[in-house]
């Protein structure tokens, strides 16, 4: 169906997202997404002179902060010792551990080179990267099972081939297998990679005394409150924070 540009109005921007929330059934997030790629189109129209105003002028629609409530300590080891038949269970349940001690997002993981690890200032293995959604540097030390996990795909004929760190499986595998594996751990909820990111900013560090300025350059924030939103401060350690008082 095609449709005028300069017959797009507040109005049309309004039936829009109504349209994309109770016909297509969008959530709110998905739904500022299209409303976001739309409003780029209309202003690229009003800089190439084929749309005079701005329809977009006076439509609010506000970004939901929603909650995601990182893996605790005790979750993350049901996770790392359960144990799975499948090769791909054990694969995607690694590369999970990985994002949870070095705070990487499913792009920066899947764009990891052998370049990238090298030895950092401790004389231990670091990773040395830009971030993907934001180019920002990264250096991050490899904690825990980390060294061990890289370690274990190593001679991987896949990586060795590519170049790539790690064997890892495409976004939709990724997501599909993590909600069985956590079916399987019975941890009654789903996890996605970008809980990793939230178990690493709260529990791997700014639990463990970890200040929330390095924090935030280890998960390659531009600004302080995107870090204060990925990262939580538990009530175990404000309890133990003030009984030092």
């Amino acid at each position: 169906m095609e449709y005028p540009i300069n017959g797009i109005n507040f109005e049309f921007v309004n039936d829009y997202e109504f349209w994309l929330k109770a016909v297509r059934k969008c959530i709110h997030a998905t739904t500022l997404k299209y409303i976001s790629n739309f409003r780029k189109i209309i202003r690229y129209c009003i800089r190439a002179g084929w749309q005079q105003k701005d329809p977009f002028f006076g439509h609010v629609i506000r970004r939901k902060n929603i909650p995601v409530t990182p893996l605790s300590m005790t979750e993350l080891e049901v996770l790392r010792s359960a144990h799975f038949e499948s090769e791909r269970f054990i694969r995607v349940r690694y590369f999970f551990i990985l994002c949870c001690y070095t705070g990487l997002s499913y792009a920066d993981v899947y764009a990891l080179r052998q370049s990238d690890v090298s030895i950092g200032i401790d004389k231990k293995n670091w990773i040395f990267i830009n971030r993907k959604k934001t180019e920002a540097v990264l250096r991050i030390p490899l904690l825990h099972d980390a060294p061990n996990i890289l370690d274990r795909y190593a001679a991987c004929d896949k990586c060795i081939t590519s170049n790539s760190l790690l064997p890892v499986l495409s976004n939709q595998k990724m997501s599909l297998y993590l909600g069985e594996i956590s079916s399987i751990c019975n941890m009654r909820r789903k996890i996605t990679m970008h809980i990793a990111r939230h178990t690493f900013a709260t529990n791997i560090t700014l639990n463990n005394g970890v200040p929330i300025e390095t924090v935030s350059k280890l998960l390659g924030h531009s600004y302080l409150k995107t870090t204060q939103h990925n990262a939580k401060l538990q009530d175990e350690k404000i309890g133990n924070d003030m009984d030092c008082m």
